[in-house]
């Protein structure tokens, strides 16, 4: 069994300081095959999805959402999305957490994400976008979503890394 990572005393801490309704984590470490017990935070319902990518390592990766207790909250849906490249070879994952918060009469929902920033992934996070485009318009995205709001800046180097590999 592995360990928990030495800073989550450390997130512990600054999640019991700050007191915060909902806190995403995005690329955790060294954390599966460790038990939600574990990974539990006092007051806060937690949802995970750990990193699923042969050829990593088996430690690394993941999303970790933690939702106040006195916050009505449900999983929608927690899914590791393939992402292929041109010659639909698997590089990587584009992950993501939806929990639907209930606020008096109103409902949130929040996606956690962790999208890749190699071999452009942009667009991968584009069709989630646009998956979610007539939800519930109260939607919040967190995480480490890794897409170029000035205009696909990166699009040259993301060519030229298809042609290189």
């Amino acid at each position: 069994m592995v360990e928990r990572p030495d800073k989550f005393d450390s997130l512990r801490i600054i999640i019991g300081v700050w007191n915060f309704d909902v806190f995403v984590v995005s690329e955790f470490i060294r954390v599966k095959g460790v038990g939600n017990d574990s990974l539990q935070i006092a007051g806060y319902q937690m949802f995970r999805l750990d990193w699923d990518y042969p050829g990593e390592s088996p430690n690394d990766g993941g999303l970790l959402v933690y939702v106040r207790d006195v916050i009505a909250c449900r999983l929608v849906r927690s899914e590791n999305r393939p992402l292929h490249n041109d010659f639909g070879m698997r590089v990587s994952l584009l992950q993501f957490i939806e929990v639907e918060l209930t606020i008096g009469f109103d409902v949130v929902s929040i996606v956690a994400v962790d999208n890749p920033p190699w071999g452009g992934h942009a667009a991968a996070m584009q069709l989630l976008l646009h998956e979610y485009r007539n939800h519930n318009p109260r939607i919040i995205f967190l995480g480490d979503i890794n897409v170029d709001i000035h205009g696909n800046a990166n699009a040259h180097h993301v060519r030229q890394f298809w042609r290189l590999n």
